[in-house]
């Protein structure tokens, strides 16, 4: 993109401005979508980023239940699991 820009600002003539601008403009039109293919990604990382940290807690907290419950079947029961 940097390449087309510099290309279309040191245009000589007419001739080499159009073809630069055609240059530029399809440049441009394939970045355009990926550019909003790329800001929609963003968007869904930074929600299960957020998730993620609901999740973690919730599996922390299960993980110390289950451990608590190991603790006592094996303090009461005698047996090990």
């Amino acid at each position: 993109m940097a390449d087309a820009q510099y290309y279309l600002d040191s245009a000589n003539n007419r001739e080499e401005y159009d073809e630069a601008r055609r240059v530029f403009d399809e440049i441009e039109g394939r970045l355009q979508p990926l550019k909003e293919k790329r800001d929609a990604a963003d968007v869904i990382v930074k929600s299960l980023e957020d998730e993620i940290d609901g999740l973690k807690s919730t599996y922390d907290t299960e993980k110390q239940a289950r451990e608590t419950q190991r603790t006592f079947i094996i303090d009461n029961a005698k047996i090990e699991v």
